[in-house]
C-alpha cells in the first residue's frame, strides 16, 4: 500500500496522539480492595448515571437505559498519581485541563461551573449560538472538530484533549486518541433529571459540591414555580409539534418537555403516550388537535410560514402560536437557536416562559428568554 504525504503525516500524528493520550486501560489496573471506602452520592431525578465518592475520587456509572437496566460505561476519576480502580472502569485523571465535546448541551454546564475556558475542541461550529464559543473557534483557541458524526480525527490530535464527551453510544475510533466519555443527559425524561447531569459533568473537574449547590438552586426555583400553578383549576389544552418535510415531529408522553408543559399548568394533550416522539402527518394533526387551546414549539416565527390548512385550527385564529426561537441569529444563512444549547441547563427558566404565556395572570412582569409567540401576516417578529 502506498502512502503520500497527508497519510503518512496522519499516521505520524496518531503515533504521537497514542504516546501523548495512553489509552484508560494503559493505566493502573486491578480489582478493587474491598476495603477501600466509598458511598454513593445522591440523585434526585437523573436516573442514567450514578456517581460513587471513593478514597481516590469518584466512581461514575453510566447507563445505556435506566439505573435498573445494564451497565453501559464506568469512569475512575482519580486524583493524584497512584490508586487501585476496577478492571472495567476508563481510569481518568482529575481535574481534566482541556475536554473535547460533541454536543453543545454541555456548553451551559460548563459556563454554569466556570470552567468554560477548558474547552478546547468542538463539533459543528456553524451551529453554536454563543458568540464566545465562536469566536474563540475563529481564532484557533476551540479546535473545529467538523461534524458530531464524523469527528475528523487529525483535528483531535491537534487539540490533544485530556476527555472527549460523546452524546451517542458509538464506538468511538479515537477512543485511542483520549479517553471517550458518554453523555446521555439527552435520553432523560424530565427536564430536572437532564439539568442534573451538571454534577456528571462536574466530577471531571472536582468541583462536585459546586454543582451540587447550583443544582439545588435551579431545582428550588423550579419547584417555588411549579407550585404557583398547582392549585389553577382553569389549565389550557396544548400540544407540541414541528415538521420536517410532510411529517410533524410531536412530543411524546416520555419527552422531557411533556412534562413541563403539565408543571406549567397546562393540559398536554399527549401526555399519555409512552413514547418520547410521535409522528404524524397534517391530516392527523387537524382532526386531532385543532381545539387546542395552544401550540408550543411550532418550529417557525410566522404563522404564514405554515401549512394554510392550518389556519383554521384554534390555536392559529387566536394567535396562540409558539417557538423556541426567542433566542435565535442568523448566520451565513443558518438559523441557530441557543434554546437548544444553554436551556438544558436552566429549566427554571424555560418553566417561567411557558408559566408567563399559558397563565399570564400569575407572572405578569416576566419577560420570555427562550419563547417566543409567532407573528402574523404583517406584524413585525
Amino acid at each position: 500500500m502506498l502512502l503520500f504525504p497527508k497519510h503518512i503525516a496522519f499516521c505520524a500524528l496518531f503515533v504521537v496522539g497514542c504516546l501523548l493520550f495512553p489509552s484508560c486501560r494503559d493505566a493502573r489496573r486491578g480489582t478493587a480492595p474491598s476495603d477501600i471506602q466509598s458511598h454513593s452520592l445522591p440523585l434526585r431525578y437523573a436516573t442514567h448515571f450514578g456517581v460513587e465518592e471513593t478514597s481516590y475520587g469518584y466512581l461514575a456509572t453510566v447507563y445505556a437505559g435506566g439505573a435498573d437496566q445494564q451497565v453501559t460505561f464506568r469512569y475512575a476519576l482519580v486524583r493524584g498519581d497512584s490508586a487501585q480502580v476496577p478492571d472495567d472502569a476508563c481510569c481518568i485523571n482529575i481535574p481534566v485541563e482541556r475536554l473535547g465535546t460533541n454536543s453543545g448541551t454541555l456548553f451551559g454546564f460548563l459556563d454554569l461551573l466556570g470552567v468554560m475556558d477548558k474547552m478546547v475542541a468542538t463539533c459543528d461550529a456553524k451551529f453554536i449560538f454563543s458568540d464566545e464559543i465562536r469566536g474563540k473557534v475563529d481564532r484557533g483557541d476551540i479546535v473545529s472538530l467538523g461534524s458530531s458524526f464524523d469527528i475528523n480525527g487529525e483535528r483531535l490530535l491537534f487539540a490533544h484533549p485530556d476527555v472527549l464527551f460523546l452524546s451517542d453510544l458509538r464506538d468511538d475510533p479515537h477512543a485511542n486518541v483520549c479517553p471517550v466519555v458518554h453523555n446521555f443527559e439527552w435520553k432523560e425524561s424530565s427536564a430536572l433529571a437532564r439539568t442534573e447531569w451538571i454534577k456528571f459533568i462536574s466530577l471531571f473537574f472536582d468541583r462536585y459540591a459546586m454543582a451540587d449547590s447550583i443544582f439545588q438552586t435551579i431545582e428550588q426555583r423550579y419547584v417555588d414555580l411549579k407550585k404557583r400553578v398547582d392549585t389553577i383549576q382553569n389549565r389550557p389544552t396544548l400540544f407540541s409539534a414541528g415538521s420536517y418535510g410532510d411529517t410533524w415531529y410531536m412530543t411524546g408522553g416520555e419527552g422531557f418537555m411533556s412534562r413541563l408543559y403539565q408543571d406549567a399548568g397546562g393540559i398536554y394533550l399527549l401526555a399519555d403516550t409512552m413514547v418520547p416522539t410521535v409522528t404524524c402527518g397534517t391530516e392527523w394533526l387537524l382532526e386531532h388537535y385543532s381545539e387546542a387551546d395552544f401550540w408550543m414549539n411550532c418550529g417557525t416565527v410566522r404563522q404564514e410560514d405554515l401549512d394554510p390548512r392550518l389556519s383554521q385550527m384554534k390555536s392559529y385564529k387566536n394567535g396562540n402560536l409558539f417557538h423556541f426561537q426567542k433566542r435565535e441569529k442568523t448566520t451565513d444563512g443558518l438559523h441557530i437557536t441557543d434554546f437548544y444549547e444553554s436551556a438544558v441547563a436552566r429549566p427554571d427558566v424555560v418553566l417561567a416562559d411557558l408559566i408567563s404565556v399559558l397563565h399570564p395572570e400569575v407572572m405578569p412582569e416576566h419577560e420570555t428568554v427562550y419563547l417566543g409567540r409567532c407573528v402574523k401576516s404583517g406584524e413585525g417578529r
